[in-house]
């Protein structure tokens, strides 16, 4: 298994947008460690959402749930959020509710990491 990190957003979320840059920043920093992450589009439109990411250039896994039916799978309240799944696949808490830091990434994979 492997460290994967889960983060919900929308082309229209204005924490989606601030949060970019410390994501995929996060991403190529922790790929060498094994950490994956995906990001997971979620009440958009496919069109807006591939402007999205070449504005921001994301570089790592992205999958398309337009209904939003994963949400409530989740428990996601609002966007953007970002869960830390350990490697033996368990949610590890807690998990963030607003536009990710790069401090609050580090701190999130370390503890499943450590999980």
């Amino acid at each position: 298994g492997k460290v994967v990190v889960v983060n919900f957003w929308a082309s229209w979320c204005t924490g989606c947008k601030q949060e970019a840059d410390a994501l995929d920043a996060a991403a190529k920093k922790w790929k060498a460690k094994g950490v994956e992450f995906v990001g997971v589009n979620v009440q958009d439109f496919r069109g807006a959402a591939n402007k999205f990411l070449d504005r921001y250039d994301v570089g790592y896994t992205i999958v398309r749930d337009g209904a939003g039916s994963t949400l409530g799978h989740w428990g996601v309240t609002g966007l953007p959020e970002t869960f830390f799944v350990d490697k033996r696949g368990r949610v590890v808490p807690p998990h963030i509710l607003a536009a990710a830091s790069a401090k609050q990434l580090d701190a999130g994979i370390k503890r499943a990491l450590d999980s």
